[in-house]
């Protein structure tokens, strides 16, 4: 459903790292339906700026019946992976990354989709020797496999009325790495 009444809107896009999104809106206005606004849902926010979608799953609402707004929380998809973990001593040696990388995303939606799919073909990438994965958020399994090779990660979104889509890359580094740090907020860098 297409609601044109938050404000407040605030949401950062992070490289490598989770991302998160706030939003408020009025509890009496009719497009808000407590179908559409609820935990686990997707929020996508578009905006007609030439900023890239921002899209992930409502983690927390809060209502505050004094000022009668609806608080939505969200994270990214990035945050799906912070919440799912590798196996006991999952360990590669001597295997192209871009291969673990399919594994690491297998593992993520072996029990349950997480809406991340993989691409249709991924870089082989540098090899990776002796590393050891056991028992971390898939999330940081990603970040130990960019440390080891100067490779990075990404979520690319395809928004449309019909369907959202977000796939997961794996490329050669793109120029100087920001991964510990947001590269753009909105209300500071856009609005």
């Amino acid at each position: 459903a297409e609601i044109l009444c938050a404000v407040n809107v605030c949401r950062s896009f992070l490289l490598m790292n989770v991302g998160r999104c706030s939003v408020e809106m009025a509890r009496n206005d009719p497009q808000v339906d407590p179908d559409y606004i609820a935990r686990g849902n997707i929020l996508v926010i578009e905006s007609g700026d030439g900023v890239q979608p921002w899209a992930g799953p409502i983690i927390n609402l809060r209502e505050s019946l004094s000022t009668g707004r609806i608080y939505v929380e969200a994270v990214d998809f990035l945050g799906v992976l912070e919440a799912r973990s590798t196996g006991q001593g999952e360990d590669f040696t001597n295997v192209a990354s871009g291969s673990v990388f399919l594994y690491i995303l297998n593992r993520a939606n072996a029990r349950g989709s997480t809406g991340i799919y993989a691409p249709g073909s991924v870089e082989p990438g540098p090899p990776i020797y002796d590393l050891v994965l056991g028992g971390q958020s898939l999330l940081s399994a990603l970040r130990e496999l960019n440390s080891r090779t100067e490779y990075e990660f990404w979520i690319d979104l395809v928004v449309s009325s019909s369907r959202l889509s977000a796939t997961a890359r794996w490329g050669q580094r793109q120029g100087e790495d920001r991964a510990s740090g947001p590269y753009l907020y909105e209300g500071i860098h856009f609005s």
